[in-house]
């Protein structure tokens, strides 16, 4: 089943019931309908599989009605029955829409500073007011736009330009005299946002620096909130499904700009992909970074402090090294130690002993003379060492 209209009350519904796949033999179909629980409403229609109901429907009948039909098979059996709701208004069912006049945007009720096509048309499926003229009276919501307008038809159509941002309740009422000379009246209204969409994104820095710890900016025209999606990936090719990229999200709430502080890992040129978006649309622009700058704090003051327990621990080892030397250098001589002198031959460790000897008076009668030849041959030492190193003399 289906039907059309009414469109108010005085107007005539047209109520629809379609049968298919008939058995054979049944060719004698009669279709009953009523209206509501009224018993004195039964209609008898005879058809084969399509029958149509036509009804008028007065003031008494505003709000809610149910159209009965059923089917039977003479002589009087039934087959099946159904039903459809129909409502009759007191009013001008009265419709309002806003549609973009050009451009793709999230959502319907948002639209960008500029025209909007505001669209207004009579619910009237039963074409009650077909002939009837329609006065309309709208406002925008923004004080710019107020209309009225007479017009031969159930649809009407205007252009209006938003020049500031906001919210806003756009009104419509309509009213027309209909055929029964009875006047009708409709109101309609949707609520509409007007947004500055994302233009104009600008991310910073886009050249070499000096430090690897950075302050990226992204700054924009556009009504917030607005959201920031940052992608920061190695390289120059700006590969949005790259696995090693950086993904971070920040809101602004007040203006379009968003503020990142953000440390590289090392040396080298970064892509830095940026989306911005708000209710409006969204806006994506990159930008190239490249990082020359010297590591972070933290990591320099660790670096230092390895390179000054490097120089403590040389200069440890070198203390340690001198020491041990001088130990092993160490010679001692009769009652007092003495050091020994850089590797020399027989002959000049001979004489500096005999010289050392002479000057030192020694008349004791126990000593025996070294033996030298007269050529300035050097003779031996009688063998009475005491140890290695101290002869007796």
């Amino acid at each position: 089943m289906n039907n059309l209209g009414p469109t108010v009350y005085g107007a005539n519904s047209i109520t629809r019931a379609i049968i298919s796949n008939i058995p054979d033999g049944y060719d004698n179909l009669f279709y009953m309908w009523h209206i509501n629980d009224e018993i004195f409403s039964f209609r008898i229609h005879r058809a084969y599989n399509e029958t149509s109901f036509i009804h008028q429907w007065d003031v008494n009948d505003v709000g809610r009605n149910k159209v009965h039909v059923c089917l039977f098979v003479e002589p009087f059996i039934l087959i099946k029955c159904n039903s459809t709701i129909i409502f009759v208004n007191d009013h001008i069912p009265v419709n309002v829409q806003v549609k973009h006049t050009s451009g793709r945007w999230l959502k319907t009720d948002i639209f960008p500073l500029g025209t909007v096509n505001i669209t207004c048309n009579l619910i009237d499926p039963s074409k009650f007011f077909e002939n009837s003229t329609v006065k309309f009276k709208w406002t925008s919501g923004d004080q710019q736009g107020y209309v009225n307008t007479s017009i031969n038809g159930t649809n009407w159509t205007i252009q209006h330009r938003y020049i500031t941002t906001g919210h806003y309740t756009i009104k419509i009422n309509a009213s027309a005299t209909g055929p029964n000379f009875a006047n009708y009246f409709g109101i309609a209204s949707t609520n509409i946002t007007i947004y500055e969409p994302i233009t104009g994104l600008i991310v910073q820095p886009n050249k070499a620096v000096e430090n690897r710890h950075v302050n990226l900016t992204a700054s924009c025209n556009g009504t917030a909130p607005v959201y920031f999606e940052w992608l920061i990936m190695r390289g120059d090719t700006c590969q949005f499904d790259d696995e090693n990229s950086t993904r971070i999200t920040t809101l602004n709430e007040d203006v379009c700009f968003s503020l990142l502080e953000y440390t590289f890992n090392s040396s080298g040129v970064y892509c830095i992909n940026v989306t911005a978006m708000n209710l409006g649309g969204s806006y994506l622009m990159k930008s190239l970074v490249h990082i020359n700058g010297p590591v972070s704090p933290a990591i320099t003051a660790t670096v230092a402090a390895v390179v000054v327990l490097i120089i403590f621990a040389l200069l440890l080892i070198y203390v340690m090294y001198t020491q041990t030397v001088t130990r092993k250098q160490r010679i001692e001589v009769a009652n007092f130690d003495y050091l020994s002198p850089p590797p020399q031959d027989e002959k000049s460790r001979f004489k500096k002993l005999t010289d050392w000897f002479a000057s030192s008076n020694q008349s004791y009668s126990d000593r025996h003379p070294l033996l030298i030849g007269d050529d300035n041959n050097y003779g031996s030492i009688p063998h009475r060492r005491f140890d290695n190193n101290v002869y007796e003399l």
